[in-house]
């Protein structure tokens, strides 16, 4: 048996089937794959009319899942399940021919719905996986769309259902963790307004031109959908969708964004998870110093501390140690070993007499993880924001815990931010904005 690559397949992209190209470089390459396909295809009639429209749209949907992925050397996955295809734009009986013409072609690569393997360990069954070949990744090339700019390339069409409901994420022994799948939502009238809220703003901010950075539309994400406690009041975030989104981009290029042509600021909240639950515990946080500038440390700890705090939230407790992921993005940043730099006891001895509420915190396997908590504080923050300044024809792009705006409307959106945090959170936010330099 060959063995298979069971984390890459794990990890490999939904293909939505939901982008269109928007250069003349993707529509060329798009108008070439399709004729491709239709000369190796033994039809006794050609498509025509409204069918070849439609099986070209699916062409270029595809592609558009498939070449951006191939930018990150990514799988993608799709069930082939009729029931899958029942309410999108891309039909079964397209995307079967679709996927026959590009395997004939040999353009893509599949892995069947089967059990995945890394080493000596099995993976669940999962949706048949496709990927790019070389041979297609060339012809895009040679067409002027590179794999790694393919998202430059291609616009996903806004999210018809922009609510997302995850299950709890697991972890097993010897396995990294499995992200939570995804759940059937139960729509009564409260989700209803949930998710037409969502597809509101998405319509209003599609109407403004962004520059700089790469935008088509929000999902909203709830976590724990399968836990007791769960009453769409866990997680909650906005995120936009694609790979290649400006929520990716460093800080000091998404100041160099635009909206509507007009230069942006990003207006932060700092530490907006400590705030909240500091504030929710009635023992609000003194917003006149910095809370990740702890006595005894200095400056120089901020980064290690407000790494462990994230840590401590992420685990409803302290850290033991500090983990593979957090030494080596300290080791990215700075060059240094965190470890031996901040031992984790220093830093969590100091952390526990500055914050004793933290220190207390214990994990209750029967309680929703604190994390959950408070991202859907905040995101309710966020997002009742962006909806008022929506009701000014005021746009506005979320970054979690911040808010990108227009620079001439700063003032606004601090005042509507502040409100709207203190009226979801019950805590005071100390507000920053930055500006391109």
């Amino acid at each position: 048996m060959v063995e298979i690559d069971g984390g890459a397949l794990r990890n490999a992209e939904f293909a939505s089937l939901t982008s269109r190209p928007v250069t003349d470089q993707a529509r060329h390459l798009i108008d070439e794959v399709h004729r491709k396909i239709e000369e190796s295809e033994e039809r006794q009639r050609q498509r025509r009319g409204a069918r070849a429209l439609s099986f070209h749209r699916a062409v270029g949907a595809f592609l558009g899942d498939l070449l951006p992925a191939a930018g990150h050397n990514n799988w993608v996955f799709r069930s082939v399940a009729p029931q899958s295809f029942t309410t999108k734009a891309v039909s079964h009986r397209n995307f079967i021919a679709l996927r026959a013409g590009l395997l004939g072609l040999k353009f893509i690569t599949e892995k069947g719905a089967t059990t995945f393997w890394s080493g000596n360990l099995p993976y669940k069954r999962f949706a048949t996986r496709y990927r790019a070949t070389a041979k297609l990744v060339n012809l895009a090339k040679k067409f002027g769309v590179p794999a790694d700019e393919a998202g430059k390339h291609f616009i996903k069409e806004l999210p018809k259902q922009p609510l997302v409901l995850k299950a709890s994420s697991t972890r097993q022994p010897r396995r990294d963790k499995v992200r939570g799948k995804n759940l059937k939502i139960s729509y009564t009238d409260d989700v209803r307004a949930i998710e037409q809220a969502i597809k509101g703003l998405n319509a209003f901010l599609d109407k403004f031109p962004i520059g700089g950075g790469v935008h088509r539309g929000y999902v909203r994400q709830f976590d724990l959908g399968d836990h007791p406690e769960f009453r769409w009041n866990l997680g909650g975030r906005l995120y936009s969708q694609g790979k290649e989104n400006y929520q990716q981009m460093p800080g000091t290029e998404r100041l160099k964004m635009t909206i509507g042509g007009e230069a942006v600021c990003e207006i932060d909240i700092r530490a907006s998870f400590l705030t909240i639950f500091h504030a929710r515990q009635g023992q609000p946080l003194n917003q006149k110093s910095d809370p990740y500038v702890l006595p005894g440390l200095g400056k120089t700890a901020r980064d290690a501390v407000k790494t462990f705090i994230t840590t401590t939230f992420g685990n409803s407790q302290f850290p033991a140690k500090w983990s593979q992921r957090a030494v080596m993005e300290y080791t990215e940043r700075t060059g240094e070993n965190l470890s031996k730099v901040y031992p984790v006891v220093k830093i969590r001895e100091q952390i526990a007499k500055s914050y004793p509420l933290l220190g207390a915190l214990c994990r209750n396997a029967k309680k929703p993880p604190i994390w959950a908590e408070l991202m859907f504080l905040e995101s309710e923050a966020v997002i009742k924001t962006m909806i008022a300044l929506q009701g000014r024809d005021v746009p506005s792009l979320s970054v979690h815990d911040s808010l990108i705006v227009q620079q001439s409307q700063e003032a606004l959106a601090t005042k509507l931010l502040a409100e709207s945090y203190q009226a979801a959170t019950t805590a005071i936010p100390h507000i920053r904005s930055a500006k391109a330099t």
